[in-house]
């Protein structure tokens, strides 16, 4: 090996294009998508790369992206959004795409039936409560700690304020024949406009 390029294992830290290397990845070379399967409403694949993930699903006359992700390299399991596809049968394009631009695709036939539509509404729904009481979870932490500040000033006690008295109504200009709520306001103050 060349003099000034470190070694894994002999005591010298590792520079980042050279931990990709020394792990097999290597920086800028195209992501590549292997072994696609449909498992429930997942897309299950390896990918060798970090890469941006996309699926595109095309069909007779709708094209949709169903899902994006940001995956590290490895098995990958990715929640599709089936329940935005009408029934029928699609063709997903799966791009992985680098932060070099460069992408690579493969493809995968699926069969969208209602019960599919209606088993991704459900787990959609299941991943979004999960982010939620991840969420929560860290809530009462941050609470605590504003729980701990001390206490703010007592605040003045407000002013009593007399009711406003209702503007006056220009009955001067009143028809009589428009549906305004001034109708009733000169019909009993006797004012009256034209009335013809």
């Amino acid at each position: 090996m060349a003099a000034g390029h470190p070694v894994p294992g002999d005591g010298v830290a590792l520079l980042d294009g050279d931990a990709a290397r020394a792990e097999g990845v290597a920086a800028g070379a195209v992501p590549k998508v292997s072994g696609a399967k449909l498992r429930g409403t997942s897309l299950v694949f390896s990918l060798n790369n970090p890469a941006t993930v996309a699926a595109v699903a095309s069909g007779k006359k709708a094209k949709k992206t169903i899902a994006t992700l940001e995956a590290k390299p490895g098995q990958v399991k990715m929640l599709l959004a089936l329940n935005k596809l009408r029934p029928g049968r699609y063709t997903l394009r799966v791009d992985a795409r680098n932060s070099a631009g460069k992408a690579a695709q493969i493809k995968v036939r699926v069969k969208v039936t209602w019960a599919l539509r209606y088993r991704a509404l459900v787990a959609q729904r299941a991943a979004l409560k999960k982010i939620a009481a991840s969420a929560a979870a860290s809530v009462p932490a941050a609470s605590a700690a504003a729980n701990a500040a001390p206490p703010a000033p007592a605040a003045a006690p407000a002013a009593t304020s007399t009711p406003a008295t209702p503007a006056p109504v220009d009955c001067s200009t009143f028809s009589g024949k428009g549906h305004g709520s001034a109708e009733e306001k000169c019909a009993a103050a006797g004012g009256g406009g034209s009335g013809g």
